[in-house]
């Protein structure tokens, strides 16, 4: 994905999807392609909303509420040479399930209230491992995770495993996951987002993971996913990073075979991406399924969604949480 002296409609493109400042950091060359404006007020905005996700981690720790940022939060403090270059849209908390209706008590007790953003589709919110962000009278937006990524990675990471394992950053106490728990998280959240142009933060921190790949376990990432149930989406992910350059034979070694994830559906997923998504439509419902179907599901997790589908289309989901995730507090919340 490295722009060439003609590729400025696509770095502009991926400026766009993944931040001016996140854009300069990755791609050689591309500050100085880039308007120095645009990635001093990217870097700027990036700092602002990190360090929200830090006062408010910090505010859960301290109330005794133990937590673990997920996705851009910790991908800032881990992969970048510099956290203001990794954009970071909102703050992903990962809580237990026992401590939600304390964490809601004390973030809505200091001015938090839930967001209500529409979805694409009629039946609302299908994932049960997060909610509609909460947003602050500060400007902060936090997404409370009970599970790291949807059904079943629930099975392949549970969050005491993920908590256990975990490591601070020097940051305010904020703590991240392991390298190994990263990974899977990232290619959970790419597989969930369809490998989208949604997915493609996701996607390029994959990338960068991947110039350590020696120095991840992958035999017991492997086992994890096989035991978890989520084979199908970890090994496309997998496939899509090899096509763009990244360095997946330990993983390969490990047992992965992403050399077997082939088909028209990974073929437009991989072009998709090389272009940056530039003249790439929007998926159609269609081709949705599709990806999800071939690369981002197995079939029983398959099912399972399309009856949260179903269900939802009577009753559509709100994205809050109800009374048996979150408690009594959760059933107070407007």
């Amino acid at each position: 994905m490295q722009p060439g002296p003609d590729d400025a409609a696509r770095l502009t493109a991926l400026a766009a999807l993944i931040s001016a400042a996140t854009a300069a950091a990755v791609i050689p060359g591309a500050e100085d392609m880039l308007p120095a404006g645009e990635v001093r007020q990217a870097r700027l905005l990036n700092r602002f909303r990190r360090l929200q996700g830090e006062k408010w981690a910090a505010a859960l720790a301290e109330a005794d509420i133990p937590n673990v940022a997920l996705k851009g939060l910790a991908s800032a403090h881990c992969l970048y040479p510099s956290p203001d270059e990794r954009a970071v849209s909102d703050a992903d908390l990962l809580i237990r399930p026992s401590d939600l209706g304390a964490a809601l008590e004390l973030l809505t007790g200091r001015g938090f209230a839930f967001a209500e953003t529409p979805t694409r589709s009629p039946w609302g919110f299908v994932s049960e491992a997060s909610f509609q962000p909460l947003i602050g009278e500060d400007g902060a937006n936090i997404d409370l995770h009970i599970q790291a990524a949807a059904h079943p990675f629930e099975r392949v990471l549970p969050v005491d495993d993920i908590m256990a394992q975990s490591c601070g950053t020097g940051a305010a106490g904020l703590r991240v996951p392991a390298p190994e728990h990263r990974f899977l998280i990232a290619a959970a959240h790419a597989a969930g987002d369809l490998f989208t142009a949604d997915a493609i933060k996701s996607v390029i921190d994959g990338l960068l993971m991947l110039r350590r790949a020696g120095d991840l376990d992958w035999t017991g990432m492997h086992h994890r996913v096989d035991a978890g149930g989520m084979r199908r989406p970890v090994t496309a992910y997998l496939a899509l990073l090899g096509a763009l350059g990244g360095d997946i034979a330990p993983a390969g070694r490990a047992g992965f075979e992403p050399e077997r994830v082939r088909g028209p559906t990974l073929a437009r997923v991989i072009a998709d991406h090389r272009a940056v998504f530039v003249d790439r439509p929007e998926p159609s419902a269609l081709e949705r399924l599709r990806r999800e179907a071939a690369l981002a599901a197995s079939w029983p997790v398959l099912a399972r969604r399309n009856w949260r589908r179903l269900t939802g289309l009577l009753r559509p989901r709100r994205g809050r949480p109800d009374g048996e995730t979150g408690g009594a507090m959760a059933r107070r919340l407007p």
